[in-house]
């Protein structure tokens, strides 16, 4: 019952991302096991709760055959970094394109109805709260290679929103990282291959230090919020816009990637 409860949202994408993308590596190999946790980060409170995991080709395969039978289309996040640990690369100041490398081929191989791919999830909240070593300079560079990868496997170009033209969507920035958003599309080309969807997050209260309350919910000061943070993003969104159409290319879209009153 509840796959034809799912297929009346068809047409629609399923988005697999958030939080635990950046601790979710991938095993593509035939031998291995259930997703069971690989090793627990000593990381913050936050995440301390997030054990690292493993997708394998079991699971993959389950997940797209889900999506298949009721007509959904996948959306992607990859992971920025292997782990919030990730040893030799604590600062998450490199990607390795490796395991995104083996996911994406594989499912090039099965002919799975993914047609987007992100890569990390609120690089902000990362830089903000458990590596400083994330900034603008690098998330771009972590693009770029991005982009190389997705040319290689992608010949006939991506952009399109299909299994053999996947759009490129990014930064999935929370509702305060606009700067870091703005900052970050000033450093991607205007031409070529970019993103095609720009992404950011919004919650009013997010977190354990966020109580929920009524009187919050009520209030017209706090609920506007949401319209500076909005305005922000499109300010950046604009400003990519104008410096693409100035160099011939298609304008990006503007997506809101997760939201909710509280997450």
């Amino acid at each position: 019952a509840y796959l034809e409860l799912v297929k009346q949202l068809a047409p629609a994408y399923m988005r697999m991302g958030g939080t635990g993308e950046d601790a979710l590596t991938y095993d593509l190999s035939s031998n291995a096991a259930a997703a069971t946790p690989q090793r627990r980060s000593q990381t913050p409170a936050r995440t301390a709760a997030i054990p690292d995991r493993v997708l394998t080709k079991g699971l993959w395969d389950e997940v797209n055959a889900f999506a298949a039978e009721t007509g959904l289309e996948i959306v992607f996040g990859l992971n920025n970094f292997q782990g919030w640990a990730d040893p030799g690369n604590e600062n998450h100041t490199k990607w390795d394109s490796s395991n995104a490398r083996s996911l994406i081929q594989y499912t090039l191989g099965m002919s799975y109805p993914v047609v987007g791919w992100e890569l990390g999830n609120e690089p902000d909240l990362d830089n903000k709260n458990y590596h400083p070593g994330m900034n603008a300079t690098i998330l771009a560079a972590h693009f770029m290679q991005f982009f190389a990868l997705l040319e290689q496997l992608y010949p006939g170009g991506t952009g399109h929103g299909t299994p053999s033209s996947p759009l490129i969507i990014g930064p999935d920035t929370t509702k305060g990282g606009a700067q870091l958003t703005a900052d970050f599309l000033a450093l991607l080309p205007a031409t070529g291959t970019s993103i095609g969807v720009q992404t950011w997050h919004q919650y009013y209260v997010a977190g354990p230090h966020s109580p929920v309350t009524a009187g919050r919910f009520t209030d017209p000061a706090f609920l506007d919020a949401y319209k500076k943070q909005a305005a922000a993003q499109v300010e950046a969104h604009r400003g990519y816009n104008k410096r693409r159409v100035d160099h011939g290319s298609g304008p990006v879209q503007l997506w809101m990637g997760e939201t909710g009153g509280a997450g």
